[in-house]
């Protein structure tokens, strides 16, 4: 029989399956493994000094203690608080007391520039003193006592003064002036029995019929008057003079 020999074609013979799948060599690298190379890490330090810095200067004006006109406002602001606080519980404890609602009309609280003045004003058939008299009858003391249990909640100093209309004495023995001394007088001894300290009365005075409230009415019953003032420790805020509400 005839023999068929098949002889393989000459050339190069193939590749490993290993040489296929390899890749070119990884490129060498230095230092040690899972360490950030030199520049990258001193980019991120000027990155962390940098936020860091940021970060101080944000807080910075947190902790920067208060400047003194910054603590004069504080201290205006806390007093203004106060003087609303006490004129709105006097009038509540008036309003509330049956014996003496009625003469809420009679009281008149408000911000002046020297401090918080609270006033008692006669009416035409209520005075708070006799005529010609400077001791308060039994309805005054009790009011006055209502403003004495706020007054002793504050700090303040007081200032007292006493005021009368334009009616003057008939004879010349004694005048205005007198009356209206007398029963700033008569309301500070008050105040003390109720238990205000005596240190903090800053003075005590009579204007007689010199400052009106009505000054077209100079006879007007409401102008018979004695005013009590907590005085400012700080110094008064625009727009001081409103009424307090």
């Amino acid at each position: 029989p005839a023999r068929l020999d098949i002889e393989e074609e000459e050339g190069e013979a193939p590749p490993p399956p290993d040489a296929v799948l390899a890749g070119p060599p990884p490129a060498a690298t230095t230092g040690q493994p899972g360490r950030m190379p030199e520049k990258a890490s001193g980019e991120a330090g000027e990155a962390m000094g940098q936020a860091a810095s940021r970060t101080d200067q944000d807080i910075a004006p947190a902790t920067r203690p208060p400047s003194e006109a910054e603590l004069r406002a504080e201290l205006r602001r806390r007093e203004q608080a106060a003087f609303e606080q006490a004129a709105a519980a006097l009038r509540a404890a008036v309003q509330d007391d049956p014996a003496l609602a009625d003469l809420a009309s009679q009281l008149l609280v408000e911000q002046v520039p020297e401090g918080l003045r609270i006033q008692l004003l006669d009416a035409e058939r209520q005075p708070m003193f006799p005529l010609g008299g400077a001791t308060p009858d039994e309805r005054a003391r009790a009011l006055l006592r209502k403003v004495a249990q706020v007054v002793a909640r504050l700090p303040n100093r007081l200032a007292i003064a006493g005021h009368t209309d334009a009616t003057p004495f008939r004879t010349g023995e004694r005048s205005n002036w007198e009356l209206s001394a007398e029963r700033a007088n008569a309301v500070r001894r008050l105040l003390l029995e109720e238990g205000i300290a005596e240190q903090r009365i800053q003075g005590v005075t009579g204007h007689a019929e010199r400052m009106p409230l009505l000054p077209d009415q100079p006879m007007a019953a409401a102008n018979r008057r004695v005013a009590i003032t907590l005085l400012r420790e700080a110094s008064a805020p625009a727009g001081a003079g409103d009424a307090a509400q």
